[in-house]
């Protein structure tokens, strides 16, 4: 069962984290390509690296510094300095180029911005990929720069990949090795360096999953798998075993953050099953995507409104499911200000201050969880 791996930034914080992600690596079958985002926090800081290059190069020097110091580190730990030093000085002197650029022109051009984000995923998947050579016999793993086949349009910032190109890649990558490469990245007709939006990472593994026809995209993070609610909300909250893809689909629309909104449309087209999982838990089985429906309830979702939160139950036959009268009484007998936001036979939202949130949350899965 051919399939994709994809692991999130939140699961790549240290070396330890990194030799987990190795462990999971090597014992997987039939396994093409792991698409791997930037360590934890490194977009961020190649944002903050943009902005104070653009008004003083002394400030965008020092933080360029800190973070290929902090890779360094990394590095070291995982005892590959020696095999990473070259790449992470080129990467580096890339780094202090659009610096430069960004300075002289006074402004951070979504086109350099793009250049500059793809540091962080090119860095993290080197590592990977080297430490993944010098400690295991696999001759098979290769290195990949996705901006060779995750090609897009020149729309910096939300890059729109080109799926006739894309369908290429099956002719030129090969079935008998396993590529270490980049998500979020893509690169534009004319060379440039494109991005497919923050948190684009799962939507660049699901476009690898789509050009190859695997079986299976497995999203590794550092959760068990998709929650009913957020567990920060409500610690009961369980583990979704089956999602189909529109389901998925509308809990993401409606504020789940698990997942990035674009990233079912290509594995739905193509049927291949989405499997959610933990890097720190690999041996359960977390939740799949897939065609089949999981029946009944499927939880709670939330997501700002200006000032307040909207608050959705998501499910089938909702209007067989709720007593819409009984339930709003509830909410305004325990002084909770409420209006009807959405009432539909899927999604049932009400509109709330958000200090009345967690309050709200318990109501919603005594009643219907």
């Amino acid at each position: 069962m051919s399939q994709v791996y994809k692991f999130g930034g939140s699961t790549i914080k240290s070396a330890d984290a990194l030799r987990s992600i190795a462990n999971i690596v090597l014992k997987a079958k039939d396994l093409r390509v792991v698409v791997l985002s930037a360590t934890y926090n490194s977009t961020n800081e190649l944002e903050e690296i943009g902005r104070a290059s653009k008004l003083s190069l002394i400030d965008s020097e020092e933080l360029t510094q800190s973070f290929f110091d902090k890779h360094t580190v990394l590095c070291d730990d995982l005892e590959i300095g020696e095999e990473v030093n070259s790449f992470l000085i080129d990467l580096k002197a890339e780094t202090n180029s659009i610096s430069d650029k960004i300075h002289l022109n006074g402004a951070l051009s979504p086109l350099l911005m793009d250049t500059l984000y793809s540091i962080g995923e090119r860095l993290s998947s080197y590592i990977l990929f080297s430490y993944l050579k010098k400690t295991s016999a696999n001759d098979s793993i290769e290195f990949l720069d996705s901006r060779d086949h995750i090609v897009t349009n020149s729309e910096f910032s939300l890059a729109v990949p080109i799926f006739f190109e894309l369908d290429k890649m099956k002719e030129v990558l090969s079935k008998d090795k396993v590529y270490i490469t980049q998500g979020f990245i893509g690169r534009d007709l004319k060379g440039n360096t494109t991005t497919l939006g923050r948190e684009g990472s799962d939507y660049s593994a699901s476009l690898f999953s789509w050009a190859l026809s695997t079986d299976k995209l497995v999203i590794w993070k550092d959760v068990k798998g998709i929650y009913q609610a957020d567990p920060k909300l409500l610690a009961s909250a369980r583990i979704l075993e089956k999602l189909s893809y529109e389901q998925a689909e509308l809990l993401t629309e409606k504020g789940a953050k698990v997942l990035f909104p674009r990233t079912m449309q290509p594995l739905r087209e193509r049927k291949i099953d989405l499997v959610v999982k933990s890097t720190f838990y690999p041996n359960e089985s977390g939740t799949t995507i897939s065609t089949s429906e999981h029946k009944g309830l499927i939880g709670i979702t939330t997501r700002d409104h200006d000032d307040k939160v909207v608050i959705s139950l998501l499910g089938e036959n909702l209007f067989k499911v709720i007593d819409e009268e009984n339930l709003l009484s509830h909410l305004s007998s325990k002084g909770i200000s409420h209006s009807v936001y959405e009432n539909f036979d899927h999604c049932f939202s009400i509109l709330i201050k958000k200090q009345d949130l967690k309050d709200v949350v318990g109501v919603f899965s005594k009643n219907f969880l």
